[in-house]
């Protein structure tokens, strides 16, 4: 295996040796050896990691697992914490537990943290700050948080990275690159390079606080004339990549129901408020708030729904509303077969996917729900069922997608909370019907033809300067088709075993006869025994036993 991007540094290599023994610990090991990597592992730390698998007593996979990660740390927390909301890639069981994963660390220096603000500010915190407060008031593993009060008595939160952070993430977000790209010849069951890149991008954007900050704006602008919602302000002076200051709001979480009505507040109002609000996220704007559990939405005392944390939001582009659109035509006009098969358009179908058995699963999941009535229907259920399907069925779902219907369940269950006889189908129900007129509307789809055809213009154009090229470069003998095999690694790693195993073999039988030599020979002897061929047989036996005990435990004679 390459190890060349991280053995330039041996701290790195040291880490994926532990990363890898801790697995091994957790009972993980057949993984370990399917991809060939229990080599890294210390050979004493091997032994020990395989007697601890058998006698872990963790009750399920889907625990040690869990155990595995938090005990890695920050950037495999982070890991398991974004595929608690890919279902439709490591089943509903594991992303449950995916849940249980926190930060559990303690808060960083007071001193270095006012520290970082003045370096990335490059003033004092006294110059920006009436007050500072010292101790944190939330803690994660990437950031704390620390109320301040701006000069001019503007009540904030500022948010601030934990120091040598982003290069702990990078580190080990360059091992788990090359353990992905080994995998996905050897592991392809768990789309692993699909599983990194994507990580990869929410954990750059998660370290980066300007992207926070955008998202934050956007919806401070997107909410600033709506009656009932709100968002904080971002204060762009004062943030940077590592320092991120934004307006505090105070108020009653939405989840605190007895608190709510000691307030006076109207539940049943407020869910319909919230809802609204991200019926127009959903169905009007192209952003929408994908983590909408109770702790991110404060009741203000004049009554308006404060939403917070922008650090997950989804993007859902045209293309993908318009593939939505025709799948819930297709659903409301009962052409399930035509659903399916858009429904297939917007993932990405893997090896083992069958259009004709996704379209059984999506019909008889279609006729479970046909004749439910709308109060009935639990959209945590039907988001659970349509990530079931899809990954029985080898379908990938786009990232923006699945967390739209993360972000619909999540919601149904904040209102069903607030308000138990309030219905949140009956307000999709209508805004659902209102945007497939938008969308089917044929001015917008002329437009799309019309640009459209400004993209079959410009190809056509551009074409036999193309087509020149390719000439002139085959005429040349530069024209160059690349090839790749894939499929051969796990043969490559049989062959390299076997011929290791025989290797071995050969020195066996040559140190016996050169030691049965030097024992007839009385070479250099010790009381009547030639001391070089005692050990010789020793040194033997002992590679003897190893070559056996490796052969027997790899379970092929």
């Amino acid at each position: 295996m390459a190890l060349a991007n991280i053995a330039r540094l041996p701290r790195n290599l040291q880490r994926l040796g532990e990363i890898i023994a801790v697995f091994a610990r957790h009972g993980f090991g057949h993984f370990i050896s399917r991809l060939n990597l229990q080599e890294h592992i210390p050979f004493a730390r091997r032994l020990f990691a395989r007697r601890a698998a058998v006698t872990d007593k963790a009750p399920t996979t889907e625990q040690r697992l869990v155990n595995a990660l938090q005990e890695l740390g920050t950037t495999f927390i982070k890991l398991g914490q974004t595929l608690s909301s890919r279902p439709d890639i490591v089943g509903p069981s594991f992303a449950e537990a995916f849940k249980q994963l926190q930060d559990r660390v303690e808060p960083f220096d007071p001193a270095a943290a006012r520290q970082i603000v003045e370096d990335e500010l490059r003033m004092p915190v006294s110059e920006v700050f009436r007050s500072f407060e010292q101790q944190p008031s939330g803690c994660g593993s990437i950031a704390q948080v620390h109320r301040a009060v701006l000069k001019d008595g503007t009540n904030v939160m500022v948010k601030i990275r934990r120091p040598g952070i982003e290069a702990s993430i990078f580190a080990d977000m360059a091992i788990l690159r090359l353990v992905a790209r080994l995998a996905e010849a050897r592991l392809p069951e768990l789309r692993p390079s699909q599983i990194i890149d994507e990580f990869g991008r929410a954990i750059r954007d998660e370290l980066d606080f300007t992207v926070e900050a955008s998202n934050t704006a956007r919806f401070h602008d997107m909410l600033r004339e709506a009656d009932g919602t709100c968002a904080p302000a971002v204060f762009w002076e004062l943030t940077t990549s590592a320092v991120l200051t934004i307006q505090r709001l105070e108020g009653v979480s939405i989840g605190d129901v007895e608190e709510l009505e000691q307030r006076g507040h109207d539940r049943i109002q407020l869910a319909k408020t919230l809802t609204e609000c991200f019926v127009n996220q959903y169905f009007r704007e192209d952003t929408f708030h994908a983590d909408p559990h109770p702790g991110n939405f404060l009741v203000l005392d004049d009554g308006k729904i404060g939403i917070i944390d922008f650090g997950m939001v989804g993007h859902l582009s045209s293309e993908t509303q318009g593939h939505l659109t025709a799948m819930l035509g297709a659903g409301v006009s009962e052409e399930i077969q035509f659903a399916a098969e858009t429904g297939a358009e917007l993932g990405a179908a893997g090896e083992q996917f069958e259009q004709k058995q996704f379209t059984r699963d999506v019909t008889d999941l279609f006729h479970r729900y046909r004749g439910m009535p709308l109060g009935r229907i639990d959209t945590r259920r039907v988001f659970s069922d349509l990530t079931r399907v899809a990954r029985q069925n080898d379908l990938s779902l786009p990232r923006d997608l699945v967390l739209l219907g993360k972000s619909m369940a999540e919601l149904s269950a904040v209102t069903r909370t607030l308000a138990p006889s309030y219905d949140i189908i009956q307000v999709l129900a209508p805004s659902t019907k209102e945007l497939m007129k938008e969308k089917l509307w044929p001015g917008r789809w002329a437009k799309h033809a019309g640009v459209n055809a400004l993209g079959v213009l410009q190809m056509l154009r551009d074409l036999p300067r193309d087509l020149r090229s390719i000439i002139r470069k085959a005429e040349s003998g530069r024209l160059q088709v690349s090839f790749r095999h894939t499929g051969l690694e796990r043969t490559v790693s049989e062959l390299d075993r076997a011929s290791n195993r025989l290797s071995i073999s050969i020195y066996v039988a040559a140190v016996l006869v050169a030691s049965s030599l030097m024992i007839q020979a009385e070479f250099l002897p010790f009381r009547g025994v030639s001391v070089p061929g005692a050990l010789g047989y020793a040194l033997a036996g002992v590679l003897s036993a190893w070559l056996a005990w490796g052969i027997l435990r790899s379970g092929r004679l």
